[in-house]
Formats: C-alpha cells, sequence, structure tokens
C-alpha cells in the first residue's frame, strides 16, 4: 500500500511538471468556474492526513516554478463513480470551451488515473483514486488547475 501512495505522488508530481509546461496566452478561469463532478464532497485539510500528505507534496512540487501557480482541491466521490463516469463528465463538461485535450498528461495505472486539458495560460488536470488508496471506502477526484 506504501508503494502504491509513493507511485501517486510521483504520478501527480509529474502531472504538475507537465501542466505546467502546457501554459501560455489569454486571461485565465478560476477554479471556483472549472466544473465539480456531480456528487463530490470537498476533502479539506485535517480531514485525512494521507490527503493532507498528498497536498503537501503537490504544493511544494508547484512552489519549484515561481512563475506558475498551482491550485489543487480534493473529493470524494459516490463509491460507484467509475473512471469512465469521471472522464465522460469532463469530456462534455469543456466540449464548447477553449479548453483541448492533452496526451502528455495521460496516466493509467492501478494506483491513479488522469486526463488532461490545456489552455492559454493554463493547465487543468483531473485525477481519480480508486477506493482503499488513500481514503478508506472512498473513491477521490484530485483536481489540479496551473496558470503562468
Amino acid at each position: 500500500m506504501k508503494q502504491q501512495k509513493k507511485i501517486l505522488i510521483v504520478s501527480l508530481s509529474l502531472v504538475v511538471l507537465m501542466l505546467a509546461l502546457a501554459c501560455g496566452g489569454s486571461e485565465p478561469v478560476p477554479m471556483s468556474d472549472i466544473p465539480v463532478y456531480d456528487g463530490a464532497t470537498a476533502i479539506g485539510t485535517g480531514d485525512n492526513p494521507d490527503v493532507d500528505n498528498l497536498i503537501e507534496s503537490l504544493e511544494s512540487e508547484a512552489a519549484t516554478d515561481e512563475n506558475v501557480t498551482a491550485e489543487f482541491k480534493i473529493y470524494t466521490l459516490p463509491a460507484n463513480t467509475t473512471w469512465d463516469d469521471v472522464k465522460s463528465f469532463y469530456a462534455d463538461e469543456l466540449a464548447d470551451t477553449d479548453w483541448k485535450s492533452s496526451d502528455e498528461t495521460l496516466q493509467d495505472t492501478e494506483a491513479f488515473k488522469m486526463i488532461g486539458w490545456e489552455r492559454t495560460k493554463q493547465g487543468l488536470g483531473v485525477g481519480y483514486v480508486p477506493a482503499g488508496l488513500l481514503e478508506e471506502d472512498s473513491v477521490l477526484l484530485i483536481m489540479l488547475a496551473t496558470e503562468e
């Protein structure tokens, strides 16, 4: 289990770097304007030590590039939510916007799955962590947005 947690943190760190490199262009969209999966419940700091460690690692990684800011939000999803459900939701929600799919951020491992988009000056990653890796019975949604 600890190995899977390390793989998750390393994977997310690499995605932060890729999203930061994808930036360049117009006015950023605030994270509050990015759709959140139906039924998602935000997890705050202090709610789960594993999630806190993950957020700390991601913030530390993002802080290595002073020209890029990154914002992370982590949610629990309804127990029956699949990765295909999450991908479909975001594909539909972002279809008629200026967000463009980014193959550079695709990840699909047992411990972590992610898709990403980019637009001018911004990158967006939506990640999925299956139940049991960080939260005992919860599927996690990790959203991260980078801005140059």
